[in-house]
């Protein structure tokens, strides 16, 4: 019964996120829009509450530790391995997207923007991979293998966008 209401509670979160997607992917409510150049004003730009320290690249990292056992995890206890990935996807690829996709507060260049949200949605098919009851872990081992290609898409345009280790206003991971 508790798996029947995590799933749904899985599945309602997603909904929502695919729905907040349309229109104003990326932006937080009450957030400010970017600018022309997708970049916040230097005057009055705040982080968005409950952002986790650091920035791109602690974050991208943070969701390859946190996904690499999830396939393991699944074979033990697909409630437990549900958690972790809804975890970091709230906590992580969430920010990511709001930071740096397509509509991002600090979009680095259009195509880190259009990485960032392919990465998403690997993100959400690998959430949907968990809430199937047998867990396909083979399915699991594969989104998460596409979930890191993707990931290492980002971190390549992140680079190239010259996007900084540490989120401006924010404080180091370490």
């Amino acid at each position: 019964e508790h798996t029947m209401c995590f799933q749904a509670w899985v599945g309602a979160v997603l909904l929502a996120g695919l729905a907040a997607g349309c229109g104003t992917e990326g932006q937080a409510e009450g957030a400010p829009a970017a600018d022309d150049a997708g970049r916040m004003e230097a005057a009055g730009a705040e982080l968005i509450k409950g952002t986790p320290p650091g920035g791109l690249v602690d974050w991208v990292e943070e969701i390859r530790e946190g996904t690499v056992l999830l396939e393991e995890m699944a074979l033990e206890d697909r409630g437990v391995a549900q958690r972790a990935a809804l975890d970091l996807y709230i906590g992580r690829q969430e920010y990511l997207e709001l930071y740096y996709g397509t509509a991002g507060r600090e979009i680095g260049s259009p195509a880190l923007g259009e990485a960032v949200i392919e990465a998403e949605a690997r993100f959400h098919a690998l959430l949907q991979l968990l809430s199937s009851d047998p867990v396909d872990t083979a399915a699991v081992r594969a989104g998460t293998a596409g979930l890191h290609e993707q990931l290492d898409v980002v971190l390549a345009e992140a680079k190239a966008a010259n996007v900084p280790a540490v989120l401006p206003g924010n404080v180091p991971v370490r």
